[in-house]
């Protein structure tokens, strides 16, 4: 039930959101982003804490920085105090301001290291600062009660006083000094340079230390004027050496400095005031302490001279602060470089991740969503929307192009299949032409072949006819030569038979009649003939005319064939079956102007062979004309023999010779008959022949119009 809500519900559309391109491509975008931003925050952060690392070992080099300057103020302060109190005579103004300076300027030291390192976390922090400041209080409480105890005569100075002076000036410096050497510590736990650094300042330190309790004891016998101690002098010659050794290791840790390093100027000068000045000076007053002829010099002037030379080592130790300074602040503003070109990374990696999402969206998924609903479209058949994209010269211009291609097919389709529409509808509307025009044709062609059937009969029957009365007249006139071979024999005898004659002549006269019969009826029957082979011709003519029709729809339906072939190829693969009834059509409209052909040579042979019998029956139709003129002559003679049977006897020559040409015209008439004969069988044969070739036009007119029917 619950996986039947999921698919009714919004889920299944939201999901799918997720499977399209633009989705993989944001996603794939924005996760190559997220590495790159990760990267770039990853290093950023430590970029960060490498800057806050330098600004650290800065401030705690600054710091230390401020404790060693209170430290030597506050050692300026103490043996200025004490000379002071030890003196006979009053103070000098000018020693007070000094000691007030000095102070002054020690506690604002001080306070600036402990303000700076109030941020710091080290061991013991809350130890050392607690010590330090109770140790400041005390030391502030009885530096007050000093600086008025020196105010006073010296009788009235209380040394209990100075010994607490010291002590709790002693504390002070001490827990300052602690409190350096856990600032040290943090930079030597750091940074090597630094380290180095700082050994250089603690060297420096302990040596101006040395120097210090050096003069501290030519100090003191000068005060107290009395002789250096033997352990006075040893205690000067160790610090003598431990100075030294001191120079030894500044000079060896300084020695990866450049060579125009302040701390190399540094350390040579305090060598040079130290062993040059500082010792000779030292070594004078102890031979003049040793002569017990007192020291010539007040204190304060021993101070003032010494503090010159002393505080060199000091200057090895400002040095030394400023190149760790120095080094503090380049490491700072490295970091600080390095934390803004990951700032900066980031920003470019966002800007370059939101450009890519707008490049993407722009100029990918944007183009893809028209692509997309111009293939919808396409597919909804709208034909008349253009294709967006297609000028592009990358992927996405050649699917763009490619279903503009697609379109432009679509559209040659659609025209190919509203012209095959077209084509078939004039293919229906030809073949329902054609089917009209071929059923007139048979229904044409039938009648004419019909008739064309009847006339050939009808010839067939006249020819059968002409033969039998050609036979008959050839009979006829070869009775009538035999009875004018017989009448000139008669003639011969004429004289010595008149009735014989008479009656001769009576016979002749009936045969002459019964041949002027036969010979009007063989010119009827020629006249007959006649007309039927003049309707013969025109049906022949006729049927060229059909045959000429026949052949002009066979070169039409050849030609529509050859353009339905040609079309066909057109369509290509959809016109193939088109392709092979077209072809089928054309060999039908081939067979059929072959055929058409063939008739037409049949028919100008039947048209030649019946003009030659036209021909053959005028020349007998004049012959036999010619026979009826002479039968009537013979006939008229007769009636003039009978009619004058006396007459007979003078003009017997002149009947022979009569009998002579009438027997030379009954053989004429007998020649005409055998040739109307022969012209009759031939007629005969070619109305034979005609009836046959009607047979089988209608056989091929029948077989064309099926072809032409079954090609529509």
């Amino acid at each position: 039930m619950r996986l039947s809500f999921l698919k009714n519900s919004a889920f299944p559309s939201v999901l799918s959101r997720f499977k399209t391109l633009k989705f993989s491509l944001l996603f794939a975008t924005g996760c190559v982003a997220a590495i790159l931003v990760a990267e770039f925050t990853h290093d950023g952060i430590r970029t960060w804490e490498q800057f806050q690392y330098a600004r650290s070992l800065r401030s705690a080099d600054l710091a230390g920085n401020h404790l060693v300057s209170a430290i030597y103020f506050l050692q300026r302060e103490q043996p200025l105090i004490n000379g002071a109190f030890k003196s006979p005579t009053f103070v000098a103004t000018d020693s007070f301001q000094r000691a007030d300076d000095f102070r002054k300027t020690a506690d604002d030291e001080l306070a600036n290291g402990l303000n700076i390192l109030s941020t710091f976390n080290f061991p013991n922090k809350d130890a050392a600062f607690g010590e330090l400041q109770i140790a400041h209080r005390t030391a502030n409480a009885v530096r007050t009660k000093a600086r008025a105890m020196i105010a006073a005569p010296s009788a009235q100075r209380e040394p209990v006083v100075l010994a607490e002076f010291n002590t709790v000036m002693t504390a002070l410096i001490k827990a300052t000094q602690k409190l350096w050497t856990a600032v040290s510590f943090i930079e030597v736990q750091s940074d090597p340079i630094l380290t180095r650094y700082s050994l250089i300042k603690n060297i420096s330190w302990r040596m101006r230390e040395f120097a210090g309790a050096e003069r501290a004891l030519i100090t003191a016998a000068i005060i107290t004027n009395e002789n250096l101690s033997p352990e006075d002098n040893q205690a000067i010659e160790r610090g003598r050496a431990k100075i030294e050794m001191g120079l030894q290791q500044v000079s060896q840790l300084a020695a990866l400095e450049k060579d125009d390093s302040k701390i190399k100027t540094a350390i040579a000068e305090s060598d040079q005031n130290y062993h040059h000045t500082f010792q000779p000076l030292v070594d004078r007053m102890r031979r003049l302490a040793d002569d017990k002829n007192g020291l010539p010099l007040p204190y304060t002037q021993w101070i003032s001279q010494t503090n010159g030379y002393i505080d060199s080592f000091l200057g090895i130790l400002d040095a030394t602060a400023k190149a760790g300074e120095l080094h503090a602040g380049q490491m700072e503003s490295k970091a600080f470089l390095d934390l803004i070109l990951r700032v900066a990374g980031i920003a470019i990696a966002l800007a370059v991740t939101g450009a890519c999402f707008l490049l993407i969206v722009k100029r990918v998924t944007a183009p893809l969503a028209r692509i997309n609903d111009a293939v919808r479209q396409l597919a909804a058949g709208r034909l008349d929307i253009p294709v967006a994209e297609t000028e592009r010269g990358d992927e996405i211009g050649d699917v763009a192009r490619a279903i503009d291609s697609f379109k432009s097919n679509l559209i040659q389709t659609k025209e190919l299949t509203a012209i095959r529409d077209a084509e078939r509808a004039a293919k229906e509307s030809r073949a329902a032409a054609l089917e009209a025009l071929a059923s007139a044709f048979e229904h044409k062609v039938a009648g004419v072949a019909e008739s064309f059937e009847s006339s050939s009969t009808e010839l067939e029957a006249t020819s059968r006819s002409l033969s039998v009365s050609a036979e008959l007249t050839n009979q006829q006139s070869y009775r009538v030569t035999t009875a004018a071979w017989q009448a000139s024999e008669s003639a011969q005898i004429v004289a010595a038979a008149t009735g014989e004659l008479a009656r001769s002549a009576l016979n002749i006269g009936e045969q002459v009649a019964m041949s002027s019969r036969i010979t009007r009826n063989a010119v009827d029957y020629s006249r007959h003939t006649d007309t039927t082979i003049t309707a013969l011709i025109a049906a022949a003519d006729q049927i060229g005319e059909v045959v000429k029709l026949i052949s002009n729809v066979a070169q039409q339906t050849n030609l529509l064939a050859l353009n339905a072939t040609i079309e066909a190829a057109r369509a290509g693969e959809a016109g193939r079956g088109f392709s092979v009834v077209a072809a089928e059509v054309k060999l039908l409209a081939g067979q059929t102007a072959k055929a058409t052909d063939q008739i037409n040579s049949q028919i100008a042979q039947i048209q030649g062979a019946t003009r030659e019998t036209v021909a053959a029956i005028r020349n007998m139709d004049a012959a036999i004309l010619e026979v009826d003129t002479i039968s009537k002559a013979v006939a008229q003679a007769i009636s003039r023999q009978q009619a004058a049977t006396q007459e007979i006897a003078d003009k017997i020559g002149e009947a022979a010779a009569g009998t002579d040409d009438v027997t030379q015209n009954i053989a004429e008439v007998q020649q005409a008959a055998m040739q109307t004969g022969h012209v009759a069988n031939e007629l005969l044969a070619s109305a034979t022949e005609v009836a046959r070739s009607s047979s089988q036009l209608r056989i091929e007119v029948e077989a064309f119009l099926s072809g032409v029917r079954n090609a529509a």
